[in-house]
């Protein structure tokens, strides 16, 4: 929840991102019929890592990003300006989270049926994955 707290909030001030989604960023799922485009961030992993004696003082946390727009430009546009926002963020600290790292692993894209109009049209659906290191003092 560290990793998302930290990287919900980069995304939601960095103007590039906001210009496209506005604060339609959301943790776990979307409120049904939000308006598109819209950004929706998920755990996927929790990695610890061994670092001292004790209790792991650093994690190696997986996201999953997904954009969502009705127009495929504007869902790889979205997909475009997070990874630019996030993927090799600097070391610091961010909305009291202290992140030691920022990765880009992987990224899909695929079509899927809105089913907020009874299948009729299409969401384009973009999907990338981080790794971002979270650290505890």
């Amino acid at each position: 929840m560290q990793a998302i707290k930290a990287i919900g909030y980069i995304l939601k001030n960095t103007a590039a991102v906001t210009a496209i989604a506005g604060q339609r960023i959301y943790h776990a799922a979307a409120p049904q019929n939000v308006a598109f485009p819209y950004v929706v961030i998920n755990t996927v992993s929790v990695n610890p890592y061994d670092t001292k004696s004790g209790a792991a003082d650093l994690d190696q946390v997986r996201l999953q990003i997904d954009s969502f727009d009705k127009d495929n430009s504007v869902a790889a546009s979205l997909d475009a300006a997070i990874r630019n926002a996030i993927d090799r963020y600097p070391h610091g600290t961010v909305n009291g989270v202290l992140l030691d790292g920022v990765q880009f692993i992987t990224t899909a894209d695929f079509v899927e049926p809105d089913i907020n109009n009874d299948g009729a049209g299409i969401i384009l659906h973009f999907t990338s994955d981080y790794y971002v290191r979270v650290k505890y003092v």
